[in-house]
C-alpha cells in the first residue's frame, strides 16, 4: 500500500475521494445557487491524520480550475493549542470563502468558539468530517450549519432503507444508534465477515486473498455502497455525502437528488442571526 502495509484495507472513502466529493458539492453550489465560492483556507492539526487530509485537499484544489488556496496551508499542534484566533485572523485577511478544517474534537470546538468570539464566519465551513461528526461536537450550538463530507446522516434511511434496518438492529442489540463515527466500525466488521465467508480457509494468506479480490454489492458490507479494493487497499466504490449540522443532527444536503427539500441552510447566518 501507500503506507507500506501488507495488511491494510479501508472500506470508507479515503480522503482523496472525500475531498473530491466536498469540492464537487462546492462547485454545484456555485452552479445552482450562485454561491461564488473560490478561495479556500486549509487548516489542520499537525498529526498524521491532519497532515494527510490537508495534503489530499491541496491536491484536489490544485487539480481544479474553479478553486484556489488562500492563504497557504495552516497547521498547529493539537496537543497544546489553546486558541486559534491568530489563525482565524490570517484566514479572514485572506478573504477565504471556504474553510476546510481537519481537527480533533478539542480543537474543532476551539476553532468554532474562537470564530464566534471574533464574530467571524466564512461563506462555508466545509470539513472532512471526523471531529465535526462527533456527537460531542454536534451537541454544541457553535456546530450549527457546518458542512462536512460524511458516510452517515440522520436522514440517510429515507434514501437507503436497508441502512435503517441495520440501524434498528444495532440500536436494539447494543443500545447505540449509528452516528458519524461508529458506522465505520459497523461497515468494516461486516466487510471482514464477508471476506472470511468467501476465503478458502481462515489461514492469514487465504484471508488476505479474499479481501484483495472481494466484490460486494451495496449494503452487503453494512454500508450504502459497494466494496472493491484496489492494490493500495482503498475501496474504489466508496463515496461521500455532504451533510450539514442541524440541531445536533446530520442532514444530507448533497448529492442534491438525495437531499430532502428545504433541509439546507444557506447562506449560513452570521453569529448574530442565530
Amino acid at each position: 500500500t501507500e503506507r507500506g502495509l501488507d495488511w491494510f484495507w479501508q472500506v470508507p472513502p479515503h480522503t482523496g475521494v472525500k475531498g473530491e466529493s466536498m469540492f464537487n458539492f462546492a462547485s454545484d453550489m456555485n452552479s445552482e445557487f450562485d454561491a461564488d465560492l473560490e478561495r479556500v483556507a486549509i487548516i489542520h492539526q499537525n498529526g498524521t491524520f491532519g497532515t494527510e487530509v490537508a495534503n489530499s485537499m491541496v491536491g484536489v484544489i490544485e487539480e481544479s480550475s474553479e478553486f484556489q488556496q488562500a492563504p497557504e496551508t495552516i497547521s498547529y499542534d493539537a496537543s497544546s493549542v489553546t486558541s486559534l484566533s491568530a489563525q482565524i485572523q490570517t484566514i479572514r485577511d485572506a478573504e477565504a470563502d471556504i474553510i476546510v478544517h481537519a481537527a480533533n474534537v478539542r480543537d474543532a470546538l476551539i476553532m468554532l468558539e474562537d470564530m464566534k468570539t471574533e464574530d467571524y464566519y466564512p461563506e462555508m465551513m466545509l470539513t472532512p468530517g471526523s471531529a465535526y461528526l462527533d456527537p460531542s461536537v454536534l451537541e454544541e450550538n457553535v456546530s450549527e450549519h457546518v458542512f462536512s463530507g460524511a458516510d452517515f446522516s440522520n436522514d440517510m434511511y429515507n434514501v437507503h432503507p436497508p441502512m435503517g434496518e441495520y440501524n434498528g438492529y444495532a440500536e436494539e442489540n447494543s443500545g447505540t444508534p449509528f452516528d458519524g463515527s461508529n458506522i465505520y466500525a459497523w461497515g468494516e466488521f461486516f466487510t471482514a465477515v464477508a471476506a472470511a465467508n468467501r476465503a478458502d480457509s481462515l489461514d492469514p494468506e487465504d484471508l488476505k486473498s479474499a479481501l484483495n479480490s472481494l466484490s460486494l454489492d451495496p449494503y452487503v458490507s453494512g454500508l450504502p455502497y459497494p466494496v472493491e479494493f484496489d492494490d493500495k487497499g482503498y475501496n474504489t466504490e466508496a463515496f461521500s455525502f455532504v451533510v450539514q449540522a442541524d440541531n445536533s443532527k446530520l442532514e444530507t444536503v448533497w448529492p442534491f437528488d438525495q437531499a430532502q427539500d428545504d433541509v439546507m441552510t444557506y447562506p449560513v447566518p452570521d453569529w448574530s442571526g442565530r
